[in-house]
């Protein structure tokens, strides 16, 4: 994939496929934050693994941690993906509002974070095999 995507109807974000090596400082993404109401408030911002798996990878981060929005305003947050190793990577990303009301169309914001770190390594391994193959079969073909 080579552009960040948020599938709609899924609630997944998508960023695209990274080489840790090649960008060891990560991709950010910028979320916007809408306060469609009258009354201002604080928005509280988390990025989280989709289970308690320890050994599962985890390569999101989020800042700030805490917005404060006022009335029909907005703001936006930056999603940090930053993949260590090959493996793909899940999260979850949730905004709640502090002391909001428990309507569930504006109190909370949830949507799946997914990540891909690849190792462009075996990539050139690859392409230097078959380098290697047609030179030995133009030397041969030449030879003949």
């Amino acid at each position: 994939m080579d552009s960040n995507i948020f599938a709609v109807e899924e609630k997944i974000f998508f960023f695209k496929t990274l080489v840790p090596s090649s960008v060891p400082e990560g991709i950010t993404e910028k979320i916007k934050i809408i306060n469609g109401n009258k009354v201002g408030c604080t928005v509280n911002l988390d990025v989280r693994k989709r289970n308690n798996n320890q050994m599962e990878q985890f390569a999101f981060e989020i800042e700030p941690k805490s917005v404060k929005i006022g009335a029909h305003e907005h703001t936006y947050v930056k999603i940090l993906f930053k993949p260590t190793i090959m493996a793909t990577y899940a999260g979850m990303f949730e905004a709640i509002v502090d002391q909001g009301e428990q309507n569930h169309k504006t109190h909370k914001l949830t949507f799946d974070l997914r990540g891909e770190g690849i190792i462009i390594i075996f990539i050139n391994i690859i392409i230097i095999y078959i380098i290697i193959i047609r030179s030995a079969a133009y030397i041969e073909a030449r030879t003949s």
